[in-house]
């Protein structure tokens, strides 16, 4: 049987940037490959199942109108491998047009751990000094994981209480977030604590950006 988490902890194994959304698509590809179904019942049946997940019944009916099977399974492949090509892509030209906006000797505020905010600042530490505090964004402590890599990388970072962004803003001359989502209004969803900072922030009048790929 198919399983899922093996290929999606390969996947983010493999590349550790890849926004999860993205790594789903790519693991669900994957099963499509391999699945040995043999009508359109029988595949969402099967990838229900194994995924999930409602992201994969919406990536295939956008994706294919076809009303052959095997057509229709040749198009979520081609599909899937389109959009995951795209948004590596998208995820390098929003790093790099993101580095732009962080200058030399500043001093950063980032919200817990995001891959794509990861990658901006790992580019722009190639080129630039700064100093970055992370709040440990509880309870999942996940800006333990974004310190630990960021002083691998040679860059000076902290973690901070999430209570302390009160206090910090003061020191910093930008923030910076990630998104797990931006909807059609251009609201961010993001992991819990990133509303405060962004009122801390624009009650502090500190730049508040975040980085998304299209």
């Amino acid at each position: 049987m198919f399983n899922i988490k093996r290929v999606v902890d390969e996947i983010e194994k493999a590349c550790p940037t890849m926004a999860l959304p993205v790594v789903t698509v790519q693991a669900l590809v994957e099963f499509t490959k391999q699945s040995n179904a043999s009508t359109f019942a029988e595949y969402m049946v099967n990838s229900s199942y194994t995924a999930g997940t409602d992201l994969f019944k919406l990536f295939v009916t956008n994706t294919s109108i076809s009303t052959n099977f095997d057509s229709f399974k040749n198009d979520i492949i081609e599909g899937g491998e389109i959009m995951i090509r795209n948004s590596n892509l998208y995820r390098q030209q929003a790093a790099e047009k993101g580095m732009t906006f962080i200058r030399d000797n500043s001093t950063i505020l980032v919200h817990s751990y995001s891959r794509l905010v990861m990658l901006l600042l790992e580019m722009a530490s190639k080129e630039k000094n700064f100093k970055v505090y992370v709040t440990q964004a509880s309870p999942s402590s996940a800006g333990l994981k974004a310190v630990q890599e960021l002083r691998r990388l040679n860059v000076e970072a902290a973690l901070i209480a999430d209570a302390a962004i009160g206090y910090i803003m003061e020191k910093v001359d930008m923030v910076l977030v990630g998104a797990e989502g931006v909807v059609r209004n251009g609201g961010v969803i993001n992991q819990i604590g990133t509303f405060p900072i962004g009122v801390v922030a624009k009650a502090a009048g500190k730049p508040f950006y975040c980085v998304a790929e299209r």
